[in-house]
């Protein structure tokens, strides 16, 4: 094992200043991981199944002559428990004191059959200190290592905090929205309370409903002339009427717009400024209510 770990690791002081260039992991087939896992075929319970596992220090041993195979025991099928552990799950738990479960590694019986053999706490505590020192090889390649994975962490948690308070400002703009819309419907209902309420109530738009239409009576006498519609104004106005007292258009221009004794916005003079002012403070208005008539010749 520690030869495997010598060919796995290179050392060149030659290649820079830091571990990142002068230290790496190359030609280790798991450079990540804290060990190597291999797959073989077995037989349990009579039929041929296909196993994987991680193979660790205690493995190679037992592979080894018939001095180190006394240390470990075969445990037969039948005297097999949920107290028993992998030896790499064993060594997971392993923190600050050894775990009560029994640890063990797969292995072949006579037959090719697949048995269980306990690992000695000698052989355990040698593949926890090896366990050990391959994790400083990692962190020494970058792989694993502690500061890394913190300044990760920390990136990560400023992208959260980006992400939340770009949701933050998407939900403030969808309140404003809401809110114009809101006062455009109220400023409706308050112009054509009658058409409107029932609109305004339910979260339409307020627009006054069509009347019904009158029967119709013939009257055998001269028709009255329609009453005279009053034509809309040719220049600029403001719906005075309709206005929030936003201040909107009055901080655009304060001499091109200005309040009335009601507080409600007037167009005082329309030369006082350009025409794309106008424009402007129609699209900023809340409640529509600004109308920049056509351009000037």
């Amino acid at each position: 094992m520690r030869r495997a770990l010598r060919q796995a690791a290179v050392y060149d002081p030659k290649r820079g200043e830091s571990w990142a260039n002068k230290f790496s992991l190359v030609g280790n087939p798991e450079s990540e991981e804290t060990w190597v896992t291999a797959g073989w075929q077995t037989v349990a319970e009579g039929r041929e199944i296909a196993m994987q596992a991680a193979l660790t220090p205690a493995d190679a041993r037992r592979a080894r002559p018939v001095t180190w195979r006394t240390r470990f025991l075969l445990i037969p099928p039948e005297a097999w428990s949920d107290e028993q552990v992998e030896l790499s799950d064993y060594l997971d738990r392993y923190v600050d004191s050894p775990p009560q479960d029994v640890p063990f590694i797969w292995a072949a019986e006579e037959g090719g059959r697949l048995g269980r053999a306990v690992v000695s706490r000698g052989t355990a505590n040698a593949c926890r200190n090896l366990r050990r020192a391959w994790r400083t090889y990692q962190e020494l390649a970058g792989v694993h290592n502690g500061y890394v994975e913190s300044a990760l962490e920390t990136e990560r948690a400023r992208s959260t905090q980006r992400s939340d308070l770009e949701t933050a400002r998407m939900v403030d703009e969808a309140k404003r929205t809401g809110a114009a819309e809101a006062i455009r419907r109220l400023v409706t209902a308050l112009a054509n309370p009658k058409g409107a309420s029932a609109a305004v109530r339910n979260g339409a738009s307020a627009e006054p409903a069509p009347p019904a239409p009158a029967p119709t009576v013939e009257v055998k006498t001269k028709p009255e002339q329609p009453p005279a519609v009053a034509a809309a104004p040719e220049g600029p106005y403001i719906d005075s009427a309709l206005c929030t007292s936003c201040n909107e258009c009055i901080n655009l221009n304060p001499r091109m717009f200005q309040y009335n004794e009601n507080k409600q916005a007037y167009i005082a003079d329309p030369k006082a400024g350009p025409y794309k002012t106008l424009l402007k403070a129609a699209a900023a208005c809340p409640a529509q209510c600004i109308h920049a008539g056509p351009p000037p010749n």
